[in-house]
């Protein structure tokens, strides 16, 4: 057997004995590769607008990985999110090292979307990164909402970010 130019994978050869557990292997790299090698949808959750007295868990980093989140959307919204201006996305205890005093305020009809992310950039010129916080193994990605939405609601998100060991 030998290997192919890309990405490792086994050569098949559909002569030889244990060609299955050839492609098993094979299969085993690429879902590997693209679990730590591609920009991720992570979870998805629904998320209760009027919900203050708690966090509301995204995603709990999984043993082994490292995870960069890149952005959240907001959709299917239930009801107006008016009244909902100060809300917090993060892995510390306050949930507050991501992004900090979102407001969805504006989000109020079911057909409204939206999309939170980082800043990229420190106002420039010179154009400065703006520094990624990376979560490790065991903490928890979570939304918390200090004023929430002045009637009954949800929405649903979808974390988007990177995974690698």
């Amino acid at each position: 057997m030998g290997f192919t130019p890309h990405y490792g994978l086994e050569e098949v050869d559909y002569g030889v004995t244990g060609w299955n557990a050839i492609l098993t292997a094979n299969m085993q790299k690429i879902d590997t590769a693209m679990h730590s090698n591609a920009l991720l949808h992570i979870a998805t959750t629904i998320i209760d607008a009027q919900e203050t007295s708690t966090r509301q868990v995204l995603y709990t980093v999984p043993e082994g990985e490292i995870f960069i989140p890149i952005f959240v959307v907001v959709r299917s919204i239930s009801a107006s999110l008016a009244g909902l201006v100060d809300m917090d996305i993060g892995g510390n205890a306050a949930n507050t090292d991501w992004l900090q005093q979102i407001s969805l305020d504006d989000l109020t009809d079911t057909f409204s979307s939206c999309e939170i992310r980082q800043p990229a950039q420190v106002a420039g010129p010179p154009i400065v990164p703006e520094k990624k916080i990376t979560y490790t193994a065991g903490k928890v990605f979570s939304i918390q909402i200090n004023t929430g939405a002045t009637g009954e609601a949800s929405f649903t998100t979808d974390l988007f970010g990177y995974l690698f060991e």
